[in-house]
């Protein structure tokens, strides 16, 4: 199953990610109020250069290099609750290539430090992208571990806590 430090207050489906079937404990949107005192649940703002930017998606991706340096970055699909999900990067001809939000932030922060999360607003400003309103730790599918452990020390016992954030998943013992 799936679990990222701090889902910044929602979860969101694995199959937006992971490109898997649908399935029903895994399809996010679990609202989750309980990690509100995570030391990641808001972050930012980040400010990258484009440059920077350029030279990371490139490396990652060899594709982008036909865009002869990133110029523009739109939000192109998000989730319901404002979660980036695809992104499409722009070139100085305005010729573009998608990217889906987990794959740029992997690829722009591969320590995953400054970058947290996909659950950011992008703007521009001049030779910069810069990255606001940043929310969570992770790529904020399935069990929130701040939040679980803040419903653990609210007494929320285990099964409760994985119905919660695997909702109409069954539990069963295997030994």
């Amino acid at each position: 199953t799936y679990y990222s430090s701090t889902c910044g207050g929602h979860t969101q489906a694995v199959e937006l990610i992971k490109h898997e079937d649908n399935i029903p404990p895994l399809r996010g949107n679990v609202e989750c109020p309980h990690c509100r005192n995570s030391p990641y649940f808001t972050w930012g703002p980040v400010r990258l250069a484009k440059s920077v930017i350029t030279g990371r998606i490139c490396a990652k991706y060899e594709k982008f290099s036909q865009l002869g340096g990133i110029v523009r970055i739109e939000v192109t699909n998000s989730t319901r609750r404002g979660r980036p999900v695809l992104l499409t990067l722009y070139g100085r001809d305005q010729q573009s290539l998608p990217l889906e939000a987990e794959n740029f932030r992997l690829a722009v922060d591969p320590t995953g430090r400054l970058v947290r999360s996909t659950f950011f607003t992008l703007s521009e400003e001049g030779d910069e992208i810069v990255l606001s309103n940043g929310r969570g730790f992770g790529h904020g599918m399935g069990l929130c571990q701040y939040g679980a452990e803040a419903m653990a020390k609210a007494g929320w016992t285990t099964e409760r806590i994985l119905q919660y954030y695997y909702p109409t998943s069954h539990l069963t013992r295997a030994y």
